[in-house]
């Protein structure tokens, strides 16, 4: 889409595209259910993948900062440890270096050839995408509300495209709150999705700054739940997630209807007692989304 097109639509309703990594890795319809790498137990990612896949859980989120300039051996060598445990690579979560919406074309530059390059590392890998955060107050240098807009006109296209080509997708995942830029709030960012459109562009939320910033779990997560590919899961305070966080469990049924497979990924603090608390909240997940399609 061009740019006069796509400021144009800024603020359409249209729904979001099937994103291709999501038409490919998700058989089945109903939420899959991942965990941030560092959060388990162990020391080799085969050790942590095994255990994870004997709790109940699909996927392992890893950091795209380690994977930044890795050669395509490793790459290829550590999907495979994944899948020989018996789970996939959910997503590969940050890594970019620059910023995306900055007012020196160099920064922005920068930024968008490292998101290309962690593109082609989440395909090699299986991922369903790589996780930006987007709408972080003071990355932007020197630009207002309206040219951070414009630089994404400029930028998010292309990349939606690279991601379709690779596919894989960019996952945005806005921060929100009164010291947020441009996409601030899933709003805004389920907006700028689906005015660019195309496979290669979701939308991730993070539980935590619903529950504090924005409308609540259950409201925000139903109004895009038709953009939504991944969702970063935790407790109140950023606590492991259990059974009895009545908010959480009503926020994730309120995910009923939305994208077929999104990944449910754990993104929490824990207190050395992981081995006994991952699978509980595998459970709680399970019973958090029992029956949605």
């Amino acid at each position: 889409m061009k740019r006069r097109g796509f400021l144009k639509v800024l603020a359409g309703g249209a729904a979001c595209a099937g994103g291709a990594a999501f038409a490919r890795g998700a058989a089945a319809a109903g939420p899959r259910f991942a965990c941030q790498e560092w959060i388990v137990p162990g020391e080799a990612l085969g050790a942590k993948a095994a255990r994870l896949a004997a709790w109940g859980f699909d996927g392992i989120e890893l950091s795209g900062a380690r994977l930044r300039g890795a050669a395509a051996a490793r790459v290829a060598a550590l999907g495979r440890t994944a899948r020989a445990a018996g789970i996939s690579v959910s997503a590969v979560c940050g890594g970019v270096e620059g910023v995306l919406a900055h007012h020196d074309a160099s920064v922005r530059a920068r930024a968008a050839a490292s998101v290309r390059a962690l593109l082609a590392v989440a395909a090699e890998l299986g991922a369903a995408g790589v996780l930006v955060p987007v709408g972080v107050h003071g990355g932007c240098g020197r630009l207002g509300e309206g040219d951070r807009r414009r630089v994404f006109a400029d930028l998010l296209p292309a990349l939606a495209e690279a991601a379709a080509a690779e596919g894989t997708m960019l996952l945005l995942e806005p921060v929100s709150g009164p010291e947020a830029s441009f996409p601030a709030g899933l709003t805004e960012a389920a907006a700028l999705i689906r005015s660019v459109g195309g496979s290669g562009l979701g939308l991730a939320a993070d539980c935590y700054h619903l529950r504090r910033e924005e409308r609540g779990l259950v409201a925000s997560l139903r109004a895009a739940r038709d953009c939504l590919c991944y969702v970063h899961v935790c407790g109140e305070g950023r606590g492991v997630p259990d059974r009895h966080d009545a908010a959480l469990m009503a926020g994730l049924a309120a995910l009923s209807g939305g994208r077929p497979g999104l990944f449910l990924s754990i993104q929490a603090c824990t207190t050395g007692e992981a081995d006994a608390r991952l699978p509980l909240a595998a459970g709680a997940l399970a019973e958090a989304v029992a029956g949605m399609v």
